[in-house]
């Protein structure tokens, strides 16, 4: 009887395996997608996620500097109704979003807010998301909801402080849910869009019992007079963005920035509201946010993009009150 061929391990094999595909070449793809989704990014849509970690930084680094070590921007700059109204620290009110408790606190807010935003600069225009971020109704409306609980129904409010941008993330996500239908939860189920923020609420009062309920109501509570209407008194219609920048500096030196989207031509999504024939032809948008945007919201009812339409009526514009 002959004797097998044994090899020892190791030895040489005259046959090939098919070999996994190497982790680095999914390292490679995944950068490459997240470069040029940051690239696409508009204006505010970067700007603003990038200046929260900036001054995440800055509150890291500052105590170490002799002289500052008992520096604390959260503390300095936070939402702390007993200072706001006893010591007319004003700041406070317009500071609070941009301080951060820790990493996780910071990356979750940028990862979550940083979709939302892209999806209203793109339809709306950057001036109109710079004046509702920075200036009034996400910033400031938040801010008098939570002082009025703390001297009004919730007195043990009074000296707590409240950092972090997770209001303007349930101020966006809430007016989004005004404007598609549901909402996909992790993929698994879809829930209807009113519903999903206070899914979230409840969720991360759970999973996060330090983070601020009330503040996260706030946030939810204005989301809600935006998308109602509410809020059409305070911010202007786009034809006065659009006189902003035609301003000879700024449109010279900013709105031809590929990053910019204007107020009427970029972020012209417009529903027809008439068909006289006397109006202009419906703008389309270049795109419906974007495939990260989408996985965190669910599937909007409509296409992702939007082709221009010959339709001959008026339009008003997605975001602009009627």
């Amino acid at each position: 009887m002959s004797s097998p061929n044994i090899h020892r391990l190791g030895d040489h094999q005259n046959y090939q395996a098919s070999s996994p595909p190497a982790a680095s070449s999914y390292f490679s793809s995944f950068r490459q997608q997240m470069s040029d989704y940051v690239r696409r990014l508009p204006l505010i849509s970067i700007t603003l996620p990038s200046t929260l970690f900036a001054v995440f930084l800055l509150s890291c680094f500052l105590p170490l500097i002799p002289g500052l070590d008992g520096l604390d921007l959260p503390i300095l700059l936070g939402l702390w109704p007993r200072r706001i109204i006893q010591n007319k620290e004003i700041w406070r009110i317009f500071s609070y979003p941009w301080v951060h408790a820790n990493l996780p606190h910071v990356l979750f807010n940028i990862l979550a807010l940083t979709p939302l935003i892209q999806s209203f600069e793109r339809s709306n225009g950057t001036l109109k998301t710079l004046w509702l971020f920075l200036i009034l109704p996400y910033t400031l409306f938040p801010a008098v909801l939570y002082l009025g609980a703390a001297y009004g129904l919730l007195p043990v409010l009074i000296d707590s402080v409240v950092v972090g941008a997770s209001g303007w993330f349930f101020s966006m996500l809430v007016w989004q849910s005004y404007r598609v239908p549901h909402f996909s939860v992790f993929g698994f189920f879809q829930v209807s869009s009113h519903l999903y923020p206070l899914f979230l609420l409840l969720i991360l009062s759970i999973l996060i019992p330090s983070s601020s309920f009330w503040g996260h109501v706030a946030g939810w509570a204005v989301g809600h007079l935006h998308g109602y209407g509410a809020l059409g008194w305070c911010i202007p219609r786009g034809y006065y963005f659009e006189r902003i920048e035609g301003w000879s500096l700024l449109e010279r030196q900013i709105v031809h920035s590929s990053r910019w989207v204007k107020a009427e031509v970029d972020g012209g999504l417009w529903l027809p509201v008439s068909a006289d024939g006397t109006g202009p032809g419906v703008g389309g948008s270049a795109s419906y946010g974007s495939a990260f945007g989408q996985s965190l919201l669910g599937n909007p009812s409509g296409p992702p993009g939007h082709a221009p339409s010959a339709f001959p009526g008026h339009g008003q514009r997605l975001g602009d009150t009627l």
